[in-house]
Order: structure tokens, then sequence, then C-alpha cells
């Protein structure tokens, strides 16, 4: 994942793994303005996950902007 270019844009990411204490499905949602630096701090301070998606603008036009509600 880590030579994406995608990631390089903003996003919503959503990690998910086993948690360490009980075993059980644990997911962590995040956001990126660009997305690669939170994925690699999480791949360092996160180390629970094991699977990851991020869902980008292919218009590049998603921005914090756009999860406000009237």
């Amino acid at each position: 994942m880590k030579g994406r270019a995608e990631l390089e844009k903003t996003g919503v990411y959503v990690v998910s793994g086993p948690s360490v204490e009980t075993g059980r499905e644990r997911i962590y949602i995040g956001e990126g303005d660009p997305v690669r630096p939170r994925l690699a701090n999480h791949a360092t301070k996160k180390d629970f996950w094991t699977q990851g998606f991020v869902f980008i603008s292919k218009d590049n036009n998603l921005n914090k902007a756009a999860r406000s509600v009237p």
C-alpha cells in the first residue's frame, strides 16, 4: 500500500485487526489530508491493525467541508 499515489490525497480510512487484550475485532476510523502520513503514524502507534481501507475522491474534491451537515 505504501507506493500508491492515491495516498497523497485527502481521504477517510478504516484500519482493523484483532485486539491484543480481547482478541475481538477492533476498528479505527480516521481522516487525513493527505492520508499517507496518518497511515504511517498508525503503522507505528496502532499496531493492532492487519488490514486497511482508504476512501478518496476521484475528482480530488473531498475536504473537511464535505463532511459538514447543515
